[in-house]
């Protein structure tokens, strides 16, 4: 019902969980056939809090994308979701469906850090096991913000290789190891300095470059779709590269200030090394959902970031004295 790509996809992560649960598991077991006054539970945890910390990252970075990949292959092949109905009124399932049993490893380590606490709650501060259970309760968090934060990244990245995928000749190195996708926005250009007055693009801001790009017509030229290969048409970009620009290169941000015939209204003034005179780009949001001075403050405090200036308040400050009317 599957084959081996898809179940190294489903299942290939979770072994290194089972197995540093059953080592733990079985230091416990021994731990309460052989308790005494001096036992100590938070010493094991604390022990294998750095294999928890390399074992649940691989499996929880791409649980959501397993889980697509098991309703997508449920809603092709009825065999498999008949397998999985049956499996489901077993009772070692505990009538619970495959995606509900696969999130329990995703639900481990809170569940670990709430029994931990009830422990410390019945431990007298006076037994030596206290100290080691606030040890293991301190690294068992401190696991979870790891794993956490390392899933925003790895969300992060993908991200990046999607956006790469949809843009039409994009520079290859926008995909670097260092750059993180923080933003996008869809505007109109109102100057005729970047792509032309009135083309629809999208800004993507990444932490140290903008990519500018201009969004594509959704209605492809084959004249005949019943025709068309399959393949040509998942194939079909949304965007077409027009300038990567180095977060460096914006010297100035400029909000316009809002009135009745201008909205949503914002220009940059660029200058790279090898330019000698600096352009003028001027947008406007496209959507109302939006928010330009979230957006700008954004982008404000990104340019400081990589000018390395420390005086993020300064750099807002003159984002809001730099408004000019149209």
């Amino acid at each position: 019902m599957l084959d081996a790509q898809e179940l190294r996809y489903i299942f290939g992560n979770l072994p290194p969980i089972h197995e540093v649960h059953t080592r733990m598991r079985n230091d416990l077991l021994h731990l309460a056939h052989n308790w005494t006054e001096d036992s100590g539970i938070g010493e094991i945890i604390y022990r294998y809090s750095c294999d928890l910390e390399r074992a649940y990252p691989p499996f929880i970075n791409f649980f959501e994308n397993m889980k697509e990949m098991i309703q997508k292959i449920s809603a092709e092949r009825p065999r498999f979701h008949a397998f999985l109905k049956i499996a489901q009124n077993k009772p070692e399932c505990g009538r619970q469906s495959f995606q509900e049993l696969l999130i329990r490893p995703v639900q481990r380590l809170p569940s670990m850090s709430l029994l931990i606490n009830d422990i410390l709650k019945h431990t007298d501060r006076t037994m030596p096991d206290h100290a080691a259970l606030e040890q293991a309760l301190d690294k068992i968090k401190s696991v979870m913000t790891f794993i956490n934060d390392d899933k925003r990244k790895t969300e992060a990245k993908l991200k990046l290789f999607e956006i790469h995928n949809d843009i039409e000749t994009c520079p290859p190195n926008l995909v670097a190891s260092h750059r993180m996708y923080l933003s996008k926005v869809d505007v109109t250009e109102l100057s005729d300095t970047c792509s032309g007055r009135g083309d629809t693009l999208t800004l993507f801001l990444f932490n140290d470059v903008l990519e500018i790009c201009k969004k594509k017509s959704k209605y492809n030229s084959i004249k005949s779709p019943s025709r068309a290969n399959l393949h040509t048409i998942k194939s079909i970009k949304s965007y077409k590269h027009i300038e990567m620009m180095n977060i460096s290169n914006i010297k100035r941000i400029v909000d316009i200030r809002e009135t009745e015939d201008c909205h949503s209204v914002f220009a940059l003034i660029i200058r790279s090394n090898q330019e000698l005179k600096e352009r003028l780009f001027t947008f406007t949001l496209t959507s109302e959902e939006t928010n330009k001075s979230d957006f700008l403050r954004l982008l404000c405090r990104t340019v400081a970031n990589v000018v390395c200036r420390n005086d993020v308040v300064s750099v807002f400050f003159c984002l809001h004295i730099a408004m000019i009317a149209l």
